[in-house]
């Protein structure tokens, strides 16, 4: 058949999919500001990241490792800094993607090691473990009913399909100021964006969305630790010149700093990295199968991977946990990645929950906290997951929170990429008019007409169906 007949269909090819180890190595300075150290009590290391790229048949994950060490200093007082380690890894990809692309990447922290080199410096080195997913769009040559010739049977299928257009980047900060203890010290600092919303206006996309801040304090109260949130909401405008039908956004954390004033107030300023794809929606009918009639004829077909939908999804958890160290001080949540389970649905994997006892001395424990998003093992999941709260009674911790993030809905589709009809070899015909035939259970029309070489186009439209294990008189061509 003439190749130049072929209509694109946009399909997706995932190029890379794994998981893949990095080593961290780099210095945490306390500052000046700072009690010296004298012992670590925990340190734990939470992975940023802050870009992905993909050219050719190369992707880099960029980011930082955020260490927070909690200590003691000499004079007894329980403190906490944090420093960040720049990192870079580079992927082979199995083949190069194409102008548009997406990139997963759910990042853990494997180990910390830290240890005291100096009254004010910290020496760190760990493993993180990526699992990323590079999907490539791409298009498929594909035929379509206008396209068959003579002599082939075919059957077709009709799916709406969303192809991507624009892929728009854009930083933006904001801040706050908050109400805050005069004598607080800031132990720890954890944020998280959220995206609530993606509405089409005429010019482009309005996001709106949250920054959730989690800080943990000392010297705030009477108690010996205590935890603050404050939350930072954002709306942004995204321009786009093409038209498009459908828009998803992914929000990621690239800074966030606390600071105290003298007045009793707190500062909180973020900064993200917005991400928003437009997706152009389009229906496509091709041949899902065919064969011939009069001659030899070899079809080759294809199972491809088409977006069927893209959705934003915001899914709040809890989950409760019982520690045996007896009372708790403190209690924090790190590694936290979104993941994969048996039964196709995403969860967060809190991976280290420590919990800091009135000796101040720790212990951890592996939760798995399952929340409710059903996903294709094809689809793709791009999510942030964010502990709103750990609140401790005792000696049990109650965690809420939620998982944010883009849901790229992936269906699979089988068509025809090519046919071949050799007229030197013409098909015996063996002198019946008609066939009669005693179809197998759960055998359809299509493939009782290609069993018998009939065609399936007058069978259709003479209305005979299949029923399991009756006869039916087949007419011949």
């Amino acid at each position: 058949m003439d190749t130049n007949k072929k209509t694109g269909i946009p399909v997706l090819n995932r190029v890379f999919d794994s998981s893949v180890r990095h080593t961290v190595e780099g210095d945490v300075p306390v500052p000046d500001y700072k009690p010296e150290l004298f012992k670590i009590v925990k340190a734990y290391g939470e992975p940023i990241i802050v870009q992905t790229l993909a050219m050719k048949n190369k992707a880099t994950v960029e980011g930082l490792l955020k260490i927070t060490v909690l200590y003691l200093s000499g004079n007894g007082e329980y403190c906490g800094i944090s420093g960040r380690i720049p990192f870079s890894k580079q992927l082979e990809l199995k083949e190069p993607v194409g102008e548009r692309y997406i990139i997963s990447c759910d990042s853990v922290t494997d180990y910390l090691n830290c240890r005291v080199v100096g009254k004010r410096r910290i020496e760190a080195s760990g493993e993180i473990t990526f699992n990323i997913s590079v999907t490539s769009f791409g298009e498929a040559e594909t035929f379509s009913a206008e396209q068959a010739e003579t002599g082939i049977e075919y059957r077709t299928v009709t799916s709406d399909m969303l192809g991507s257009s624009v892929h728009k980047q854009t930083r933006f900060t904001i801040n706050d100021a908050f109400p805050f203890g005069k004598n607080a010290e800031i132990l720890r600092i954890n944020a998280a964006p959220a995206v609530d919303s993606v509405e089409i206006s005429q010019d482009g996309v309005v996001v709106q969305g949250n920054i959730f801040v989690s800080t943990v304090l000392a010297g705030d109260s009477d108690d010996a630790v205590t935890r603050r949130g404050f939350t930072l909401p954002f709306r942004r405008m995204i321009d786009s010149d093409d038209d498009f039908d459908v828009a998803s956004a992914d929000a990621s954390l690239v800074s966030c700093t606390v600071t105290p004033d003298d007045d009793g107030s707190i500062e909180v300023e973020a900064s993200c990295m917005l991400t928003v794809d437009f997706y152009g929606k389009s229906q496509y009918t091709v041949m899902s199968d065919a064969y011939g009639t009069a001659y030899e004829t070899e079809i080759e077909k294809r199972e491809m991977s088409v977006i069927s939908s893209v959705e934003n999804f915001n899914v709040p958890f809890a989950y409760t946990i019982q520690s045996e160290s007896g009372n708790i001080i403190d209690c924090f949540a790190g590694s936290i990645v979104a993941n994969w389970s048996d039964n196709s649905s995403v969860s967060a994997l809190l991976c280290t929950v420590t919990a800091c006892d009135d000796d101040i001395s720790c212990n951890e424990v592996d939760i798995n906290v399952p929340i409710d998003l059903s996903a294709g093992q094809n689809d793709i999941v791009r999510a942030n997951v964010f502990v709103d709260t750990v609140e401790n009674i005792g000696s049990v911790v109650n965690i809420t929170g939620r998982a944010s993030g883009t849901l790229i809905r992936a269906a699979t589709a089988v068509a025809v990429t090519d046919i071949k009809t050799d007229e030197s070899r013409a098909l015996p015909n063996e002198g019946h008019s008609i066939v009669i035939y005693y179809p197998d259970e759960g055998e359809d029309l299509f493939e009782i007409a290609k069993s018998c070489r009939a065609s399936y186009r007058m069978l259709s439209e003479r209305g005979i169906t299949a029923v399991d294990g009756a006869p039916l008189i087949i007419p011949l061509i």
